[in-house]
């Protein structure tokens, strides 16, 4: 659904800062407002959570509508606002609930004094299923709350998934010539496969990178040439993407707004295709999935075979400069190069696909499937193989290698984790399972949840029981208090005694570091192992270990 309006201009006001800024003066944003309306801009981006902390929501909502209000032309205006975040102090939450989205829906109505034209899911909130959502987003669309609706800050994966539940009018994501992080991750092609009109924020980079966009040497160049200033330069070339795009650059002065609406007035040249290189006889291999899925032993194979090592975590360096040397060798005349980083978004594969598309090798993706249980045993084994023991939360902290992995680094990766796509540029594609090696013998051995000790340290009967029935068996006391337990008598200890909150050790339950331990320092076959336990945390723990 193409939401772009002929009567609209490609280029709107980002209001946010207005509110956020702490320097913010309402004057001023009065007069960027009207600026804007008088050069005809007509859309205008504003959030529910636009203010400095949780005790100003809708700041930014009722200056943006009263504003609107006193001038001639608001009455011509389209407003896109958006919910689903809750602020605490600085801090963005995510929250995706229907109910939040409806209530802040509800607020945001009251604050502008206006319809909503368009009403986005600010982020995806990673506690919420994306379809909850976007089911709510459809439900106020369908009772006339919104006019229509979109996502913010999503993945193509997302967009897919929305897309396939609902019409999607939007879709606004961060887009500069310094972050073409949209485009390499396919979300703006597949919006505008599909008439999705897209909203770049940021288009001048935000405020971290506003400053050295205007630095850029090549950019200076070209504005020059044009004769306009390289922030002008800038917005044009991401309007020039396709007339579904808008931007929406964040001015928070007059001068500004009227520098921003210069950019529509460019003439940018069309783009040359490239030509097209020989094709090669060669072959660039991504082994990807996620830390622990088996790309280890994957890319010894391929070394075996004749294959040319690339990885960022030996080389010490990032992914950007690791496509460049992947560059250099197959201009060079390598022929086959393995690389066998994470690679879980589109974005990262795009990079390394683009630079084999470049020399005409083709890129065969191996994607190694794992359960994130199954991945975190292998992470805590590869830890003990090289450590000989689980590293401290201090240590993990400052952990920057596989074996030093902390839990909070498999969840990003987790969190991030897309798909892979027939249209990313892939010449093959396989998806690997799995498969665990039977565990070591060794002698058996019982393991008890901690659950099971009453107040004197008395087994309750279903322990005692399980105890009796396997008198020569080792007996390990497993689960979590902080600070620690002593086990009773002839009992071994792998009580996890770290602070509660966020993970930040490896043998909390329901992660399976203290198991794994003690398994390893004693000897223990966990084939024949049992585990009892009342607890849904060490539940989880034995299902991933077979017990």
């Amino acid at each position: 659904m193409r939401w772009l309006l002929e009567t609209d201009l490609q280029v709107g006001l980002g209001c946010m800062r207005l509110s956020t800024d702490l320097d913010r003066d309402e004057g001023r944003a009065r007069a960027t407002i009207h600026a804007a309306l008088d050069e005809g801009l007509t859309l205008f981006d504003t959030a529910h959570a636009y203010g400095h902390d949780e005790t100003e929501y809708g700041h930014n909502e009722r200056w943006l509508g009263r504003f609107l209000s006193e001038h001639p032309r608001g009455t011509s205006a389209r407003v896109i606002t958006k919910g689903g975040m809750r602020r605490a102090g600085p801090r963005w939450i995510p929250d995706g609930r229907a109910s939040t989205l409806r209530s802040q829906c509800e607020a945001s109505r009251e604050a502008l004094g206006r319809p909503i034209d368009l009403y986005l899911l600010h982020v995806p909130d990673s506690k919420t299923p994306l379809a909850t959502s976007v089911r709510a987003l459809e439900s106020l669309r369908a009772e006339g709350l919104v006019r229509a609706i979109g996502l913010s800050n999503v993945t193509r994966a997302q967009l897919d998934e929305a897309l396939s539940l609902t019409d999607i009018s939007a879709v606004q994501v961060a887009m500069s010539l310094l972050d073409d992080s949209a485009i390499r991750g396919g979300v703006i092609a597949g919006a505008l496969e599909r008439e999705v009109t897209v909203i770049c924020h940021s288009p001048l980079g935000g405020p971290k990178k506003y400053s050295s966009l205007g630095t850029q040497p090549w950019l200076l160049e070209k504005a020059r040439a044009a004769e306009c200033t390289p922030y002008e330069w800038a917005l044009a070339s991401l309007i020039n993407l396709s007339p579904n795009v808008v931007v929406i650059p964040g001015a928070r002065r007059p001068e500004t707004v009227r520098s921003c609406r210069k950019a529509l007035r460019l003439s940018m040249p069309a783009a040359t295709a490239e030509p097209k290189p020989e094709p090669s006889e060669g072959e660039v291999l991504l082994l990807m999935g996620l830390q622990g899925s088996g790309k280890t032993t994957a890319v010894r194979a391929a070394v075996k075979d004749g294959y040319a090592r690339l990885n960022r975590d030996e080389a010490g360096t990032t992914l950007e400069k690791l496509h460049a040397k992947l560059g250099t060798l197959l201009l060079g005349g390598t022929k086959r190069v393995v690389l066998d980083n994470t690679y879980v978004t589109r974005a990262h594969r795009n990079g390394a696909i683009a630079v084999a598309k470049k020399h005409g090798v083709p890129v065969r993706g191996v994607w190694h499937d794992i359960e994130t249980e199954q991945a975190q045993v292998n992470i805590v084994n590869r830890m003990l193989d090289v450590h000989g023991r689980l590293l401290s939360p201090e240590e993990l902290v400052k952990g920057r290698t596989p074996d030093s992995l902390p839990p909070r680094g498999l969840h990003s990766t987790v969190r991030m984790l897309e798909p892979l796509g027939d249209d990313e540029g892939f010449s093959a594609i396989t998806r690997v399972p799995f498969v665990r090696r039977p565990w070591p013998e060794g002698k058996p051995a019982l393991f008890l949840g901690l659950e099971l000790l009453d107040a004197e340290g008395r087994w309750l009967p279903l322990a005692r029981e399980a105890i009796d029935a396997h008198p020569d068996w080792v007996k390990v006391l497993v689960g979590w208090r902080e600070g620690g337990v002593t086990p009773p008598s002839g009992i071994e200890n792998a009580v996890c005694p770290h602070a509660g909150g966020p993970p930040v050790c490896w043998c909390r339950p329901p992660l399976p570091g203290g198991v794994l331990e003690r398994a390893r320092a004693l000897g223990l076959g966990l084939a024949r192992s049992q585990l009892i336990t009342t607890s849904s945390a060490l539940a989880s723990v034995g299902r991933a270990l077979g017990l």
